[in-house]
């Protein structure tokens, strides 16, 4: 009778243990797509700092120039 009725659960437990993979192939990739997201957004943030300051310069630079001019006349 125990053999029996393993022999019957058996279908579902190897069921149950494709879902197991299954959920664990899926976290993975969730997880490394997460990554993948967060490193993106890292660097467009990076970028985007980068241009601002570079552009805060490029106006000094240009009232600082402007007033050396004006200076100068």
């Amino acid at each position: 009778m125990d053999r029996v009725s393993a022999e019957r659960a058996m279908p579902f437990k190897t069921l149950e243990e494709r879902m197991m993979k299954y959920k664990r192939e899926s976290d993975n990739k969730y997880k490394a797509d997460l990554d993948r997201e967060i490193a993106r957004l890292r660097d467009f943030e990076v970028s985007k700092i980068r241009m601002e300051e570079a552009q805060k310069y490029r106006d000094k630079l240009n009232k600082f120039t402007e007033d050396m001019e004006a200076l100068h006349m």
